[in-house]
């Protein structure tokens, strides 16, 4: 919509959203083409992955609630998990959306910034 993103740190939710996607799907047709190895690959990789960022959610909350209480940390988790793949699924589906869209005759392809 705006032609480019605000800062490189808007990109990193779509492309996490991106990879794991890409890791379903490639998980699936190894699954349907029966190739045990390439499922054992691809799922262990894509298995790593959600290791690291589980901890990586775990020591976000975990400083977060040194700031703000200890007895928000149950709850942090899931909230990153949610925020990042809602935001990561949103700019995906706005790019495909904005790169489908054509403005209607005499409309503008792109907006203004509001900043």
């Amino acid at each position: 919509k705006h032609r480019m993103p605000g800062s490189w740190r808007h990109l990193v939710p779509g492309v996490f959203s991106l990879c794991n996607l890409v890791a379903l799907i490639a998980c699936v047709v190894a699954m349907i083409a029966q190739s045990s190895f390439y499922l054992t690959v691809i799922g262990s990789v894509w298995g790593a992955s959600l290791a690291l960022y589980a901890i990586a959610c775990l020591g976000a909350s975990s400083l977060a609630t040194k700031r703000y209480g200890w007895s928000i940390f149950p709850l942090l988790p899931a909230a990153f998990v949610t925020f990042h793949v809602s935001y990561g699924l949103g700019f995906l589906f706005g790019m495909a959306y904005w790169s489908l869209h054509k403005p209607a005759q005499g409309g503008r392809a792109f907006t203004k910034l509001s900043r």
